[in-house]
């Protein structure tokens, strides 16, 4: 069987389209163990000087690229049904190059031929009433066509020249690199339109096997390639909105009110109304989202959160740009489920990568086979080749181990685990390997997608985030949220015993707790405790800074985006940023100096402040500044000086989409300035500050608290803060940061 299974990688390494120095030098370790485990299986057996071929392909790899493109087609004189071909067209000469041309031009023709082919082809179509079908298919049908009675239905048919039949597995989308798979329960033909009612299914993928494990999913059916949906809906008087629903109607009441509530930020609770045609179109409560359909109206009906008369503004938040239309591709529910016990998030995490990967014990049985093995491997020299049942074993705890760390580990991050368990246990170093490691890693890439969709069906907000339910047809699966930036602490559970209702009720509490004086404590304990529901909305919703800022005033503190910061990356921000900037100063102001061109010059008009006034802020302001210009960058962009005069300053404010601002007087520019502050959305989250460096710092700190991405024009910048000086997934850098970072430690 595992002479098999190397075939089988070998076939796919070899005709793979795309390939790297790692993937040839795995086909060439490949071909080695399957050389050898033939050899064992069948020491009688010669092979032929045809199978030998394969020894050759690594090399004709690294010379001609992807074997791929380069196939030919060979004549044998025992294809009698060319020999035919030969005879019938009375061409005896070069018979493969007159196949191949022939070949050609009839997939010229096929290609060409497409745009003039029936789209919709179906065949042996019978029409029965919905409600003969199976409960769940008629249920599925109702709920996207709520007018129709009666059904087309067919056992196959071909939609743009793919044949489709009932009882079909068919790939549904893809989430992170793996292919999502569904079952083709029933198909039905309306007014021209293909509608298929499909089952999800789970995938896991076996080692083992190199292949997909389908099981039942226990989502509900839910049918595709439908058109979207369009809902007219009432958020008050004189107030009503279109929301369009592209992959339509979610399945349960929550998720349609959590789509509602996200897309036009609705701070309250509500329930949702339809209007029941059987009571003249009066609005009644919604039950099932099987009641509207296309172009329903839904009416939106808040409650009181208290129960004396003081309520809140029963107004949606203000949303960028036009209101008239929204759209939604997917939305995902929060889990409103008690714990059962109170405290802290039990998915906290409380460390960022580990410079060096710890492999945790096994248990009783797999610790003596590697300690057995590893001391045979000592002497002898002979490698282990684990059983399918320890291999698995082995993954599991590393798995186990890594999602202590991360749910997203990258591709170095993997490849540290595979070297350190071959470090520990030298038996399961791979034979021929480039670096005896990475079938282990290519093992440990798919076993993480696996516990992924394990958490997934247990309800781990870092990983349903990205759960495409209702993915729409024509878009992909894009903006996948994951950390990108060393984040550790990336999207938390809640705490244990809170739910999103109760952290709500925290939320609003705390906007009165920021108003009493001497109350940091109190304030500290309670973002402290609504610190994932904050990592939730900021992620699943992407509010206006304006109106996140509305809604947390607290946050926008120096202390607090310290505490933020350090809770989302374990780094605390002002000490590590100031310490590591201190540190690097001398032999930054020296790289600076050595500056040539343009950006010398500039970064000399920028030192001059410093024998003016030669304080730490001067200095530190003077270096965040001449770093933009040595990384090829505009400084202005990051930090931008008005005068206080200068009627035109709030109109370029607004116009900021992030950086910071200083207000000098006019009066004596050598006064401190008037104010300093942070800009992001042109709105000032933060004035007040009286030093550059801190609101550069402050700045880099909201960009993690918000989920931002740096702006283009100051990448670099940002890229050094993070990697170098926060030292933030410092392994993977740019050209331009890895120039700098060797230039500081020489």
């Amino acid at each position: 069987m595992a002479c098999c299974l190397d075939l089988k990688d070998i076939v796919e390494l070899v005709v793979a389209p795309v390939h790297s120095d790692e993937s040839i030098a795995y086909l060439e370790c490949k071909i080695s163990e399957h050389r050898q485990r033939h050899q064992e299986l069948f020491p009688n057996i010669r092979l032929l000087p045809k199978h030998h071929y394969l020894e050759h392909y690594p090399a004709l790899i690294r010379l001609f690229g992807p074997l791929i493109h380069k196939w030919t087609l060979r004549f044998e004189a025992k294809h009698s049904f060319f020999k035919q071909i030969a005879r019938h067209t009375n061409c005896f000469k070069n018979i493969p190059l007159t196949l191949a041309r022939k070949h050609q031009l009839t997939i010229a023709s096929d290609l060409h031929s497409s745009d003039h082919r029936t789209p919709l082809l179906v065949t042996s179509v019978s029409s029965v009433p919905i409600d003969v079908l199976q409960s769940n298919i008629a249920t599925a049908i109702k709920q996207r066509l709520p007018d129709e009675t009666d059904v087309h239905i067919t056992k196959s048919v071909s939609y743009n020249g793919m044949n489709y039949n009932k009882g079909m597995i068919v790939v549904h989308g893809q989430l992170f690199g793996l292919p999502e798979f569904a079952e083709i329960l029933q198909i039905c033909v309306l007014q021209g339109k293909i509608h298929f009612i499909v089952k999800k299914l789970s995938a896991w993928y076996r080692e083992h096997f190199r292949s997909f494990e389908l099981d039942t999913s226990h989502m509900r059916e839910v049918p595709t390639m439908a058109q979207p949906i369009r809902l007219r809906v009432i958020l008050g008087e004189d107030d009503a909105r279109k929301l369009i629903l592209p992959a339509g109607i979610p399945d349960s009441i929550q998720e349609l009110c959590q789509t509602v509530k996200t897309s036009f930020r609705l701070q309250e609770d509500f329930r949702l109304q339809y209007q029941d045609a059987d009571f003249g179109n009066d609005f009644v409560n919604l039950s099932v989202t099987s009641e509207i359909h296309d172009k329903a109206t839904i009416k939106v009906v808040y409650l009181s959160i208290h129960n004396n008369d003081d309520t809140m503004t029963r107004r949606p938040l203000a949303v960028q740009g036009s209101t008239d239309s929204l759209s939604v591709s997917s939305v995902e529910t929060d889990n409103t489920e008690p714990a059962s016990s109170s405290g802290s998030s039990p998915s906290t995490r409380l460390s960022i990568w580990p410079s060096v990967f710890t492999i945790p014990s096994f248990n009783y049985d797999a610790e003596l086979q590697l300690d057995k093995a590893n001391a045979e491997c000592s002497v002898s020299g002979t490698h282990l080749s684990p059983s399918p049942k320890l291999k698995s074993h082995i993954l599991e705890k590393l798995a186990e181990e890594i999602i202590k760390f991360k749910a997203y580990p990258t591709d170095n991050d993997l490849n540290d685990v595979a070297e350190a368990l071959v470090n520990k246990h030298p038996c399961l170093k791979e034979q021929g390997s480039f670096n005896g490691c990475y079938g282990w890693k290519i093992s440990l890439k798919y076993k993480m997608a696996n516990f992924r969709t394990k958490l997934r069906g247990l309800g781990c907000h870092e990983v349903t985030i990205n759960s495409l339910k209702h993915k729409a047809q024509d878009k992909a699966a894009l903006n996948v949220k994951k950390p990108r930036r060393a984040e550790v602490n990336y999207c938390p559970q809640h705490p244990k015993g809170e739910t999103t209702d109760t952290l709500e009720n925290e939320r609003i509490a705390l906007l009165s707790e920021i108003k009493k004086r001497n109350n940091d404590y109190v304030v500290a304990l309670k973002m402290e405790k609504t610190f994932s529901y904050r990592r939730q909305e900021v992620l699943q919703g992407q509010p206006l800074v304006a109106d996140f800022k509305s809604r947390w005033p607290a946050l926008f503190t120096q202390k607090e985006i310290d505490n933020e910061f350090m809770r989302i990356s374990t780094v605390p921000l002002m000490s590590t940023f100031f310490a590591e900037l201190d540190q690097h100063s001398p032999r930054m102001m020296e790289l600076f100096r050595r500056k040539g061109g343009a950006a010398g010059k500039k970064i000399k008009q920028i030192m001059v402040a410093i024998s003016k006034d030669d304080t730490i802020h001067t200095r530190r302001a003077c270096i965040l500044k001449s770093l933009c210009v040595y990384l090829n960058e505009d400084h202005e962009k990051l930090v931008k000086e008005y005068m206080n005069t200068d009627t035109e300053a709030n109109t370029s404010m607004e116009k900021t989409v992030m950086g910071v601002y200083i207000i000098q007087k006019e009066a004596d520019p050598g006064d401190d300035p008037e104010d300093i502050g942070v800009l992001i959305e042109g709105v000032k989250v933060l004035s007040g500050l009286g030093d550059t460096a801190i609101a550069c710092a402050l700045l880099f700190g909201l960009i993690y608290c918000l989920n931002l991405s740096y702006p283009p024009e100051l990448k670099c910048t940002f890229e050094v803060l993070q990697k170098i000086l926060l030292k933030l997934d410092g392994q993977r850098l740019s050209s331009k940061a890895q120039f700098l970072k060797n230039k500081l430690i020489g």
